[in-house]
C-alpha cells in the first residue's frame, strides 16, 4: 500500500468511526447512481449532528437500494476499535497517518513546482512536527515505516523515509526538538530539484544517457533554486539549502555537484548523505527494481566510513537502525523465521534485537506470531532465543514491510 493510499484508507476509517458504522454491505445489484448518491451523503452529512439512523433514512428518501449500513456492535469488533486497542496499536495508526500526510505534502509541492505554481509548505510543516512528536514517543514504529518499498511511489516515499531517518539520527546526535523539526522539513524537500527533470527521464526503466545523467546530477543545484519559491520564506533557510545542495556530495567530496572553490560540508549535509544513501540502496526504483537487503547496505556503508560518510554519525546511525537493521529477515535457533522490529536497547547486545516470528520451525507462515526480545534469558541465565543466520529477503523476493504497515 502506498503512502497516499494509507492516508485515504485512514480518512475513511476515521469517518466510519464518527458515524459509528461497523461495516458496509454492497449487493451485486447496486447501481452506479446509488453509489454516487451514497458517496455524496457520506461526505456531506455531518456525523456530529446526524445519526446512523438519519443516514439510513436519507438513503431510503433517495431510493438508494443495495447498500446496507451495519452497526458496529453487530460485527463483534469491539476489541478492534481504536478506543479499545493497546496504546502501541493506536500509536502505529497515528504514525501511518502522519507518514501519509508527509508523502502527500511532497507530492503536492512537487506537482505545484512542475506546474509553475506558488509553493506553500504549511501542510508539510504540520506533518513533520507531528512526526517528530511521534518519533520521540516510539522511534522504532516510525522507522519501521521506512521499510515501505514501492518503486511507483519511490520519490514520495523516499523523501519521507529520508526525513524520518534524518530525524532519528539527529536525535541521537543531540539536536533539540525544535531543530529536529527544521531538519526533518529540510530532509523532506532534499530532492525538490527532481521536479525540474522530465518525468520520462525520472521514470525511465533503462540506463540513463550521458545527458540524462547530467540532468540527474544537476538536481541538487536545481533544488536550491526551486526551494527559493516556497511561499512564506523571506530568506531560504541555510539548512534547507544544505539538504538539497549537499546530500550527494559525500564527506570526501567524491560525489556531486563538483565545486571549484573550497567548501565545508554542513552537519545537515553529512546527516542527509547517510539517510539518503541508506534508503536509496534499500529501495526498489524504476531503473533498479531489485533493492539490496538492509544488512548488505549497512556493511557497504561501513566500508566507506571516513570516506563517503562521517565516522561518528554513521556509528550513531547504526544505533538507530540496528547492526541487524530494522526490516531484516532472520532465522532463529528454533528454526523459525522472524523479522527484526527494532534494535536492542542495550548497545552491548546489538546483535539481539526485538523480532516478530513469522513462520513455524517448518517454515510455514503463521499469523500474529509472537514478538521476542532476544536479550531475554531463562532461569539458568541462558538466552531464550538467538539468531543463527540472516536471510537476504531481496533474493527471496520477501517483502518484510507488511509487518510494519
Amino acid at each position: 500500500m502506498t503512502a497516499q493510499q494509507m492516508l485515504v484508507v485512514s480518512s475513511v476509517l476515521d469517518a466510519l468511526k464518527k458515524w459509528k458504522i461497523g461495516g458496509l454491505t454492497f449487493s451485486s445489484s447496486v447501481s452506479s447512481k446509488d453509489l454516487r448518491e451514497f458517496a455524496h451523503l457520506f461526505v456531506s452529512l455531518d456525523p456530529t449532528t446526524k445519526s446512523i439512523e438519519d443516514f439510513r433514512q436519507e438513503l431510503v428518501n433517495l431510493a438508494v437500494a443495495g447498500i446496507e449500513l451495519k452497526d458496529s456492535r453487530l460485527l463483534n469488533l469491539k476489541e478492534d476499535l481504536p478506543e479499545n486497542r493497546s496504546s502501541k496499536a493506536q500509536h502505529k495508526v497515528r504514525s501511518k497517518t502522519a507518514y501519509g500526510k508527509a508523502a502527500d505534502a511532497v507530492g503536492s509541492l512537487t506537482q505545484s513546482s512542475r506546474d509553475g505554481k506558488a509553493l506553500s509548505f504549511k501542510q508539510a510543516k504540520r506533518a513533520i512536527q507531528n512526526i517528530v512528536d511521534l518519533m520521540m514517543q516510539d522511534e522504532s514504529i516510525m522507522l519501521g515505516l521506512t521499510t515501505l518499498r514501492c518503486h511507483d511511489q519511490y520519490t514520495h516515499n523516499h523523501s519521507v523515509n529520508v526525513s524520518l531517518l534524518s530525524i532519528a539520527l539527529a536525535n541521537r546526535a543531540g539536536y533539540p526538538k525544535i531543530e529536529l523539526a527544521d531538519l526533518g522539513l529540510a530532509a523532506l524537500f532534499h530532492d525538490m530539484g527532481k521536479s525540474t527533470i522530465p518525468l520520462e527521464v525520472l521514470n525511465k526503466p533503462g540506463e540513463f544517457t550521458e545527458d540524462e545523467w547530467t540532468m540527474m546530477r544537476n538536481h541538487p543545484t536545481e533544488g536550491v533554486l526551486s526551494l527559493t519559491q516556497l511561499r512564506g520564506i523571506t530568506n531560504l533557510p541555510a539548512r534547507m539549502a544544505a539538504a538539497s545542495f549537499e546530500h550527494h556530495m559525500n564527506l570526501d567530496y567524491s560525489g556531486y555537484p563538483k565545486l571549484k572553490t573550497p567548501w565545508k560540508l554542513s552537519l545537515t549535509g553529512r546527516i542527509l548523505t547517510i539517510a539518503d544513501c541508506y534508503d536509496a540502496m534499500t529501495s526498489s526504483r524504476v531503473y533498479r527494481r531489485e533493492p539490496m537487503s538492509p544488512s548488505k547496505v549497512l556493511n557497504m556503508m561501513l566500508s566507506k566510513s571516513g570516506k563517503s560518510f562521517d565516522v561518528t554519525l554513521l556509528k550513531l546511525f547504526v544505533n538507530c537502525v540496528g547492526i541487524i537493521p530494522i526490516g531484516s529477515l532472520v532465522v532463529l535457533d528454533s528454526d523459525a523465521f522472524a523479522v527484526v522490529l527494532k534494535p536492542a536497547t542495550d548497545t552491548t547486545e546489538s546483535e539481539r534485537p526485538v523480532v516478530k516470528v513469522i513462520t513455524d520451525a517448518q517454515g510455514t507462515p503463521i499469523d500474529n506470531g509472537p514478538e521476542l526480545d532476544l536479550t531475554e534469558k531463562d532461569d539458568a541465565g541462558e538466552y531464550r532465543y538467538s539468531i543463527i543466520r540472516l536471510v537476504d529477503n531481496t533474493e527471496h523476493k520477501f517483502d518484510t514491510s507488511r509487518y510494519f504497515v
